[in-house]
């Protein structure tokens, strides 16, 4: 979404238009897709979440959904599979948190092919953002302060508290 208001290209291999076909257009890629991460065995995990959450519940496959990109008036009629593991039943004794910190201090230790660029997984950045805003409040532009502004004079609500950068 960022990208299509700034107008700034997708990199190459990120998302594929209605068609199927590869674009680095933000605008075409809205009425796409993303490319599937991995190759041939990212698509392999996107087969079993789709034979989970369709197949096996008898709902309409992705590529059959109406687009409420689209038309924002239909109904997407998706299906979801939702599974919930207790990690005591599955490993009785074991310290999940313990193991799992473990685990994520050896993929933190990986060598990173980049090293201007340290090993990522899932949540990492996100946690990293989290911790940087909770410190350093949240970048907004302009235009987003003018329509924080508005809206709190608007309802009768203090402004945002600003800072300078």
């Amino acid at each position: 979404k960022a990208h299509r208001v700034s107008g700034k290209p997708l990199p190459e291999g990120a998302a594929m238009d209605s068609e199927g076909n590869p674009t680095t257009d933000p605008e075409a890629a809205w009425f796409g897709q993303l490319m599937p991460i991995g190759k041939h065995k990212g698509v392999g995990f996107a087969m079993v979440f789709e034979i989970l959450s369709a197949v096996l519940s008898g709902n309409q496959f992705t590529a059959d959904l109406p687009s409420i990109v689209n038309d924002p008036s239909k109904s997407a009629d998706s299906s979801i599979f939702i599974t919930t593991i207790d990690p005591a039943a599955v490993a009785p004794g074991e310290n999940f948190p313990v193991r799992m910190r473990e685990y994520v201090e050896y993929i933190e230790s990986s060598p990173p092919i980049d090293p201007e660029i340290p090993p990522r997984y899932p949540g990492r950045r996100e946690g990293e953002v989290w911790k940087d805003r909770t410190t350093h409040g949240i970048p907004l532009s302009n235009a987003g302060v003018q329509k924080f502004e508005s809206l709190s004079k608007r309802l009768g609500i203090p402004p945002i508290e600003k800072t300078e950068a």
